[in-house]
Order: structure tokens, then C-alpha cells, then sequence
């Protein structure tokens, strides 16, 4: 990939801006100076001492306590207004009480009064003499009496209740007329803010002079703060330079790392391809179960010398060591001409001898080892072993192709994946090539 060539990004000279803020600095000073020097001539007209601060913080402790007072006379009145809250609901409550029993209940205050009343119906009806309708008369009225004792000894808690409410009504305006009175404080305020006019009216007598002083050291402070601007637009200005500079090498930075990515995953990727494309070559050109191929075919040849290999059999096996009958005086074997010929092996007169490799190969495959005379169970291992050969040939075949298939997909993968990773890095060098142009 064809990179951009960097361009060299100027440092922002410093010593230009401390040149600047030196001389803005020296005119600062001598502004301050000066506004230093109107100032105290304009304390000393006003005839600011000490006296004078004393007197304001005399009256400012003054309105402190005033207002520290005002705090605690709130509180109070605010439970006065709880309290008359209270004792309203609470005969609200007494009343509907009483009433719920008859009207004449409110006349009585207490139970004696109704224990009176009850005493003097019972006295005349004692003394006899009543017709039948006074008596009936004076007996409603004393069950009557009776269900208004039992009322008025209900609300005796609720009376007693609205009785301390009132006695702590009665301790509560106490406290406001004496513990927080305020009349003693508005006087000192009073005084002290009568001492403060007295001082003001002096200092009035020199305004026009001060008036000049305080003109004049309002120009001054203008040309200070526009100092102040200046110094603050130097900075900001190298600032923003300064920043535009790092976020530039920081572009610059990033554009090199990602190329740098890019060129490491374009090696990266070769690497990865070339090694998976090796993997099909291989996969190719090394049948599955090759070995297992070739041990059979030994076995084969062992157990029938006139059996003929295929054409090609590529083989990863050392030499087998011969396994030497314990027979002596063999014949020497016959050699046919078919290669799965099991009358042939019946009709040799020669003993086998078998290898290490092929005795492996039977017991691998639940086979017996033949001894070398018996012609036919020679033959019967031969036919099978065969068919195994056959079996083992197909299965290489089909596992081969599926080993082909998986390297071929798995190189599919990897260039996917490495086409993603491209453009990734792609978008991510076009982006910081945006941003450095708008830097």
C-alpha cells in the first residue's frame, strides 16, 4: 500500500508569546500602581479608620441577633399555632361528644354538677306526692342525667388535655414577652446606625473630590481589565496553536501506526495464506491412512508372495524384520500371476513368513496369525484382510477429500477475515486523513 508522505509540523515559538506578555505585564504593573495610589486617596477624603469598620460590625451583629431572634420568635409562634390548633379540634371533639347525647349536656361542666342535679330529682321523687305524669317526668330526666355523667366522665382526659395545652400557651407567650424581646436590640441598632449617618454626613462633604477619584479610578481599571483581555487572547491563542500542533502529530502519529499495521498484516497475511495453501498441497498429496495402507499391503504380499502390489504405494515404514519360519527345508513359493488369488495360496507348497508389521496388522484388525502351513486359514485371512484393504482404501479416500475441503475452507476463512481487517484499517487511515485536512 502506497503511503503519504509526512509533512514536517512546526513547534509553536514560545519566546513570541513571552515577549508579548512581557510587555502586556509591564503595563499591567504600572495600572495597578496606579489605581493602588487613587484608592488610598480616596480612603483618605472618605475618612475610612477603623472606628468606622467597628461600627459596621457592631451593627451587623446587631442585625445578626435581630435576626437570630426573629428565628426563635417564628419557632415559637409557629407551636402557638399548633397548639390553638389542638385545643379547636379537641373541643370540636367535646362538643360533638356532648351533643351526641343531648343539648343539655353542655350546661354541665363536671359530674358533680350532674350528681347535684340527679340527687335533687331523686329527693322529690322520696317525698311522694307526684302525679303519674311528674314522675314518669322526673325518672326520663333522671336517665338522662345518668347518660350525660357517663359523657362528661368520657371527656374529663380530652378537657384535661385542652387545660395543659393552654398552660403551655400561657408558658410560650411568656417566652416572647420576656426571653425574646427585641425592643432592647432595635434600640442599640438604632444608635449605632444614628453614629453611622453621623460619619456618612462628614464623608459627603468631600464627594465631589472623591467623585473625580472614583472616575478616574474606573478609567484606570477599564484599561486594566483590557490589559487582562489581552494577556487572556495571547494565551488562549498560543493554546489553541499548541493544541492544533499535538492533535496534528497525534494524526501523524496514528496515520504511521496504522500503516505500519497495515504493512504487518499484509506480511502477516502472505505468511498465513502461503502456509494454508501448503496445507492443501499436503492435504493432497498425503492420502488419510496411508501407512495403514501400506502395513496391509505388506501383509498382503507376506501372506501370498504371488499377491502383486498396486502400481504406487507411498510408504513411511522402516524395513520390517522377517519373522523366520521354524520350519526347515522350505520350498521355495510360486509365484501367480493374479493378485487376489486365493486358490493360488492353497496350491503353494511353500511356508509364509511374516513380519513384525503384518503379525500387528492382523491382531490390529481381530485377525489370527496363521501358522505357515495351514494353507487354508491363510487363505481365509487373505480374503478378509482383502476386504479390510478395501474397506481401509475407500474411508482414505473420503477422509482425504473432507481434510481437502477443511484446509480449502479454513484458507476461505482466513482471506475473509484478512479482507475485514483491510478495510478496517482502510476506514480508519481514510478517517484520520479527514481530520488532519480539517486540522
Amino acid at each position: 500500500m502506497s503511503t503519504k508522505q509526512s509533512t514536517f509540523i512546526k513547534r509553536p515559538d514560545e519566546s513570541v508569546r513571552d515577549k508579548k506578555l512581557q510587555v502586556l505585564n509591564t503595563q499591567l504593573k504600572k495600572l495597578s500602581t496606579e489605581i493602588t495610589s487613587v484608592s488610598n486617596e480616596i480612603d483618605s477624603l472618605l475618612g475610612k479608620n477603623d472606628s468606622n469598620s467597628s461600627k459596621n460590625d457592631e451593627l451587623k451583629a446587631i442585625i445578626k441577633e435581630q435576626n437570630d431572634l426573629k428565628v426563635k420568635r417564628n419557632a415559637i409562634f409557629d407551636q402557638l399555632k399548633q397548639i390553638d390548633s389542638k385545643i379547636k379540634a379537641t373541643n370540636k371533639n367535646i362538643d360533638l361528644t356532648l351533643s351526641s347525647v343531648s343539648s343539655k349536656a353542655k350546661d354541665f361542666k363536671t359530674p358533680g354538677e350532674v350528681d347535684k342535679e340527679i340527687f335533687h330529682i331523686e329527693n322529690k321523687l322520696d317525698q311522694g306526692g307526684l302525679s303519674l305524669v311528674d314522675e314518669k317526668r322526673f325518672i326520663k330526666q333522671q336517665s338522662e342525667l345518668n347518660k350525660i355523667k357517663k359523657v362528661i366522665v368520657s371527656v374529663q382526659p380530652l378537657k384535661s388535655e385542652v387545660f395543659d395545652l393552654k398552660q403551655q400557651q400561657i408558658s410560650l407567650k411568656n417566652t416572647l414577652n420576656k426571653e425574646l424581646d427585641n425592643k432592647h436590640l432595635q434600640k442599640q441598632f438604632e444608635a449605632v446606625q444614628s453614629e453611622l449617618n453621623e460619619q456618612r454626613s462628614l464623608k459627603n462633604k468631600n464627594q465631589q473630590a472623591v467623585n473625580q477619584l472614583f472616575n478616574k479610578r474606573t478609567a484606570l481599571r477599564a484599561k486594566r481589565d483590557e490589559i487582562y483581555n489581552k494577556i487572556t487572547e495571547t494565551r488562549n491563542q498560543f493554546d489553541n496553536e499548541f493544541k492544533a500542533y499535538k492533535m496534528k502529530r497525534e494524526l501523524q502519529k496514528k496515520q504511521k501506526e496504522n500503516e505500519y499495521k497495515f504493512e504487518k498484516l499484509y506480511a502477516q497475511k502472505e505468511s498465513d495464506l502461503t502456509k494454508l495453501k501448503e496445507d492443501i498441497i499436503i492435504a493432497q498429496n498425503t492420502p488419510v491412512l496411508i501407512d495403514d495402507l501400506n502395513n496391509i499391503e505388506l501383509c498382503l504380499s507376506e501372506l501370498n508372495p504371488a499377491y502383486s502390489k498396486p502400481s504406487k504405494v507411498e510408504s513411511s515404514i522402516i524395513e520390517p524384520k522377517k519373522i523366520v519360519s521354524r520350519r526347515k527345508n522350505r520350498a521355495a513359493p510360486v509365484v501367480s500371476t493374479k493378485v487376489e488369488d486365493v486358490d493360488a495360496i492353497a496350491s503353494s507348497t511353500g511356508e509364509i513368513s511374516l513380519s513384525v508389521i503384518s503379525i500387528a496388522v492382523l491382531g490390529q484388525h481381530g485377525l489370527p496369525v496363521p501358522e505357515p502351513n495351514d494353507k487354508e486359514l491363510i487363505a481365509d485371512v487373505f480374503s478378509k484382510l482383502i476386504s479390510i484393504r478395501d474397506e481401509t482404501k475407500t474411508k482414505s479416500e473420503t477422509l482425504t477429500i473432507e481434510n481437502i475441503k477443511k484446509a480449502q475452507d479454513r484458507l476461505n476463512q482466513v482471506e475473509e477475515l484478512y479482507v475485514k481487517r483491510e478495510q478496517e484499517l482502510k476506514d480508519s487511515i481514510a478517517a484520520l486523513t479527514i481530520n488532519d485536512e480539517k486540522a
